[in-house]
């Protein structure tokens, strides 16, 4: 076996899979992985900054990665309505600070471009504590949801990332990644109040 390079599927950018993780993956019957560890690690905020919009526009939203750039390529979850396919948001990765640096998902509204929301790495819990998608409105600059992964079912576990407002009013925002088309299959995500 030995350490692979292989390119990242989101962004392109080359990341190793070590011996170890390969024959972990082998003897578990799971798929090698495809994304590297930033992209992995942005997927929970952009969902978070996401779920978040769901309680700025009334009716279900859908969302594609796009890559940007030529040299130096970004992503970008271009928000649609589910119903109409408008696009209504964007949101893209940004850092934060000067010394220590943090990556955040930057939400902006496209008809006024003005920024929405920001989410940021939190945490939940002290002894077992789990990773979080913290948002806070870019106008008053509170703390409005927190974003956290789930599963749903014992046999086939379905992951899907859940976001709640931190006041406590509305129910839960539910994103999950599905696909689309028969052949040339190509993923989203797919936002919507779950009741």
């Amino acid at each position: 076996h030995g350490t692979k390079d292989v390119a990242c599927a989101q962004c392109g950018k080359s990341f190793r899979i070590s011996t170890n993780l390969q024959l972990k993956c082998k003897e578990r019957g799971w798929d090698l992985p495809t994304r590297c560890e930033e992209c992995k690690h942005d997927a929970l905020l952009i969902k978070g900054a996401i779920g978040a919009l769901r309680d700025q526009f009334p009716f279900a939203l859908e969302a594609t990665i796009e890559k940007r750039g030529i040299l130096f390529t970004d992503k970008v979850a271009i928000v649609r309505s589910r119903k109409t396919g408008e696009v209504l948001a964007e949101v893209t990765m940004d850092k934060e600070g000067i010394i220590f640096t943090n990556r955040v998902a930057k939400a902006v509204d496209i008809k006024t471009d003005k920024e929405l929301n920001r989410t940021r790495e939190g945490r939940e819990g002290i002894i077992f504590s789990k990773r979080t998608a913290d948002t806070y409105s870019s106008k008053t600059g509170e703390k409005t949801h927190r974003t956290k992964m789930e599963k749903k079912g014992v046999l086939f576990p379905k992951h899907f990332a859940a976001t709640t407002r931190t006041d406590g009013t509305g129910g839960k925002t539910v994103t999950r990644v599905a696909e689309k088309g028969i052949i040339f299959k190509k993923k989203f995500m797919r936002t919507d109040k779950e009741t």
